[in-house]
């Protein structure tokens, strides 16, 4: 006998201990309770974890509480900061060794979690009366469960938007804004300064990009060749819509006249 507990408690009860913190040690993130001040007392050990089931790739998947370990009471519906988690409380008999706690499940950004609040410990029946106290379990488990309410969803990386996508939803928020804008890139082409002007004449913003693209992309600003194209459709259907459809035809025409006055051997060529 040992400390006065049963004499095959210390066979029984270690491994146990160390397993249970041993899978939890496995997990993403954990966080175990400090057993100082559990020195004669059935505490066995207690944490709160996170963890990513990897295996689990579909909501549904992802929601199936499944036996092991024993689930105490119904699964229900809880928010922890926003975020919806399904919801079922462990109970479970091991040898002379109990455990309990929560498992909190979610699918969120096409990912399973779980957070788990586990408290292991022994049965105060198995010691000698009165050499052992029960520890404070309800203590133990408001503490886990403050951390666990503490739990936050980190942002992650931006998505990658397509520019084609990018393009339309900043047209979109330039004309919102009161701004007619037409995006040129590319080679100049002849007149083409006076055809810029004439558009900044009736209120149009015109904005140049660079004249070559690389991989797809403008050099000078970043962005893909598909970024400009939505972005101009829409531009120039508003730009008509305000200034009248044949807009583009009559700044064409003083582009025209003035580059072939600028220019007269043009007409010969």
């Amino acid at each position: 006998m040992t400390n006065g507990s049963h004499p095959n408690h210390a066979k029984r009860t270690l491994p146990y201990a160390l397993i249970f913190l041993e899978r939890l040690s496995e997990r993403s993130g954990v966080l175990l309770y400090p057993a100082e001040g559990m020195k004669g007392t059935n505490f066995q050990a207690a944490a709160f974890a996170v963890n990513e089931q990897k295996a689990m790739n579909t909501n549904a998947e992802c929601l199936k509480l499944q036996e092991p370990p024993p689930h105490a009471g119904n699964v229900r519906k809880e928010k922890v900061n926003g975020v919806v988690f399904t919801v079922v409380e462990n109970d479970g008999v091991a040898a002379g060794n109990l455990i309990d706690g929560y498992a909190y499940r979610a699918f969120h950004g096409n990912k399973c979690y779980e957070l788990d609040i586990r408290i292991a410990s022994t049965n105060i029946g198995d010691y000698t009366p009165g050499t052992v106290k029960s520890f404070d379990t309800e203590k133990v488990r408001r503490t886990l469960k403050a951390v666990l309410a503490s739990f936050r969803f980190l942002p992650g990386p931006p998505e990658e938007v397509s520019g084609s996508v990018l393009g339309e939803r900043d047209a979109r928020k330039d004309l919102a804004s009161g701004h007619y804008v037409l995006l040129e890139y590319g080679l100049p082409i002849p007149g083409s300064s006076a055809f810029d002007h004439c558009l900044q004449g009736y209120g149009v913003e015109v904005r140049w990009g660079e004249d070559f693209f690389v991989n797809g992309r403008d050099p000078l600003t970043g962005l893909e060749l598909s970024y400009y194209q939505p972005y101009d459709a829409i531009g120039a259907a508003a730009i008509q819509k305000k200034f009248g459809s044949h807009v583009f035809d009559r700044c064409r025409d003083t582009a025209r006249k003035k580059w072939e006055t600028t220019h007269p051997e043009s007409e010969h060529k």
